[in-house]
């Protein structure tokens, strides 16, 4: 049974706040939301067949351009690989 749209943006969600996370906010309840504009472009990239390095990359670019944080590339690509375990799944 394929995952329902819902269930698949809070799974997100969970890897962006859990390991991801550039801000250190995931234990913070009410910025449970803070990455969910960056929820669209990472699906779009699985969509189109975007590898590893290239969410990789993407969340990168994200963490050094959009958040203007240090960058991580052990957490990038830690996220990366699981973000794209879990979209694989569903694409």
């Amino acid at each position: 049974m394929p995952m329902q749209p819902t269930d698949l943006v809070d799974r997100i969600r969970r890897i962006l706040l859990k390991i991801w996370d550039p801000l250190n906010v995931g234990d913070n309840a009410n910025l449970r939301d803070e990455y969910d504009s960056y929820i669209p472009q990472i699906v779009s990239m699985i969509i189109d067949q975007g590898t590893v390095d290239d969410l990789k990359g993407l969340l990168s670019e994200i963490r050094t351009k959009n958040i203007c944080v240090q960058p991580e590339p052990k957490r990038d690509e830690a996220a990366a690989i699981e973000l794209n375990r879990l979209l694989s799944r569903e694409t």
